[in-house]
């Protein structure tokens, strides 16, 4: 396993492609650090300071990222794949057709967040706060949205099948045409939401508000 941690990588060359498989990287300063393609599945990266990073296509499945500061880092085509996320400052937004099936993201911050087209199979937002967020086109089969803020979202055309919406804030959310089928509404709230064309085959909505 390769570790850098509490270090930097100023003084080592880290090219596109690098193999960090399992890496311990946490608290290394990454600035600027080209990973295109890289492989970092399954690496440590709490506390990395990832600023103008660029991860374009790199494969970070199962990695542990949190806490970390994604401020202006490039995740094009990135694979997030299981990655645990909780707690991770969003100043780029930019998260469009990014594979996070699995991930975890329970509780953090992703306001006005760009999802679109993004794979949040099965992945988890318990309690996030995803005001103003775009998932719209993105695919939320069987994803953890309990206690979560979506008020405003945009959610047109997204795939909901299956989903824990159980007391979810969806006040003013745009749901037009969503697929709920089999999803869990108990208690959200659907005040001011846009219901039209959704299908809510099979879905609980009893006690919504």
């Amino acid at each position: 396993m390769i570790t850098f941690r509490d270090g930097t990588t100023r003084d080592v060359k880290i090219t596109e492609g690098a193999d960090l498989n399992n890496a311990d990287l946490r608290n290394v300063d990454l600035t600027g650090a080209n990973l295109w393609n890289a492989n970092l599945r399954g690496a440590d990266l709490r506390g990395v300071i990832l600023d103008y990073a660029d991860l374009y296509g790199a494969d970070l499945s199962n990695t542990d990222l949190r806490d970390t500061n994604v401020n202006n880092v490039d995740f094009h085509y990135t694979n997030l794949q299981g990655a645990d996320l909780r707690g991770i400052i969003v100043n780029y937004k930019d998260f469009a057709k990014i594979n996070f099936e699995g991930a975890n993201f329970e509780n953090t911050d992703l306001q006005n967040v760009n999802f679109r087209y993004a794979n949040l199979r099965n992945a988890n937002l318990q309690g996030a706060n995803l005001q103003n967020a775009n998932l719209r086109d993105s695919n939320l089969t069987d994803v953890n949205l309990r206690n979560a803020n979506l008020q405003g979202a945009k959610t047109f055309v997204a795939i909901l099948q299956g989903a824990d919406l159980r007391n979810t804030n969806l006040q003013g959310a745009d749901c037009e045409r969503v697929v709920f089928i089999d999803a869990d509404l108990r208690g959200a709230d659907l005040t001011y939401t846009n219901l039209t064309g959704a299908n809510f085959t099979n879905a609980n909505i009893e006690q919504y508000v």
